[in-house]
């Protein structure tokens, strides 16, 4: 067996792997995927794949996601081919990126699975010696959900432009208590990754109301999402994943996904009401020797 890194997946790397994803959830029953992108990562030459192969078959792939600097930990997931499970390949995979890591000042992971996983295998934590740091749900709608909504005669929808980074930064590090460069990062994605559409809602002044992005890669995806404090409670959430929803599946109809914290009550009643349903607990897991 051999483990290969890089920054970015080939088109037959990505099909592969999508292909053993998909294995995987079946004999799992789990549904969160893996983000096969490194654009967010604040370090764009770090390699963010790891790839554990033999004789040309896919194993186990490991995933970095690290869009914060190295005081912050970064994010792992490792998935495993069923048949070659309790062989070290996920041991291995995850030394090779702490190694990666450790060349770029970070010192710190969490690793990302679902609260089925762990419900089947009652001694990973403790084996592993890892503890919970935090949870999100992951909720979904099937395609054509809320294809018959019409947005109040009030509100537009629009694709983000350039001009309207600066006055969203502010408003986008209040709601996921980020960084005004991380803010402007992911805001400004956007508007050069053909897979993401970044959507504002805009009252009849175009004042900018309420924005998320949408990752329209396999399914939709939302995420991102956030509503200026001054127009909070007033529906305007519900009613820009609602338009959204309505817009893109006239378009091409798709399931619709998104995640969100699992303490954030508010937000997931939203999503909720906007016809989404939960789907898996995704659960984020502290190693006990992390600080």
């Amino acid at each position: 067996m051999q483990i290969t890194s890089t920054t970015k997946l080939t088109d037959a790397q990505i099909t592969t792997f999508l292909a053993l994803q998909r294995r995987v959830h079946e004999y799992d029953d789990t549904h969160k995927k893996i983000y096969l992108s490194n654009q967010f990562n604040v370090e764009p030459t770090m390699a963010a794949f790891f790839i554990a192969e033999e004789a040309g078959e896919m194993l186990g792939l490991l995933m970095i996601y690290a869009d914060e600097g190295p005081d912050e930990a970064a994010e792992l997931s490792v998935i495993v081919t069923p048949e070659r499970r309790r062989e070290g390949i996920g041991t291995k995979l995850i030394a090779a990126a702490k190694s990666e890591l450790a060349q770029f000042n970070y010192q710190q992971v969490t690793y990302v699975t679902e609260r089925v996983f762990l419900a089947a295998h009652p001694d990973f934590e403790t084996n592993w010696q890892l503890t919970d740091l935090t949870t999100e749900f992951q909720l979904s709608a099937s395609a054509g959900t809320n294809k018959l909504y019409q947005l109040p005669n009030q509100y537009q929808l629009r694709l983000l432009e350039e001009a309207d980074i600066a006055g969203l930064v502010g408003a986008s590090v209040e709601a996921f208590d980020s960084t005004p460069e991380m803010a402007a990062r992911y805001l400004r994605s956007a508007l050069t990754d053909p897979a993401v559409d970044q959507y504002v809602l805009v009252n009849k002044n175009n004042d900018v109301l309420a924005s998320t992005a949408l990752d329209v890669t396999d399914v939709y995806y939302f995420f991102g999402l956030f509503v200026k404090r001054a127009f909070r409670h007033q529906g305007i959430g519900t009613a820009l994943i609602q338009g959204i929803m309505a817009k893109v599946t006239r378009a091409k109809p798709l399931p619709f996904q998104l995640a969100v914290e699992g303490e954030n009550d508010i937000a997931h009643h939203l999503y909720l009401h906007a016809g989404m349903v939960d789907e898996t607990e995704i659960v984020y897991l502290k190693p006990q020797d992390n600080a």
